[in-house]
């Protein structure tokens, strides 16, 4: 629940930076899309790549196991 609502307040917070940058005349609205979409792959990407390295680190190899039998 709590990623829920931090996912929430993050895509207000980018659509009202987005919002003032625009009308500011910095960047028009398209490369603002574009940036947002560049950066939620990255953000994808990045999730992921976390994910399997955090997996991976979790695993113990069959040969540093002990066995005590």
């Amino acid at each position: 629940m709590f990623k829920d609502i931090l996912g929430s307040l993050l895509r207000h917070a980018v659509t009202s930076a987005g919002g003032a940058i625009v009308a500011q005349g910095v960047i028009t609205s398209d490369q603002f899309t574009q940036a947002v979409g560049a950066l939620t792959t990255l953000a994808g990407i990045a999730a992921s790549l976390y994910q399997k390295f955090k997996a991976s680190r979790g695993k113990k190899s069959a040969t540093k196991l002990k066995y005590n039998g």
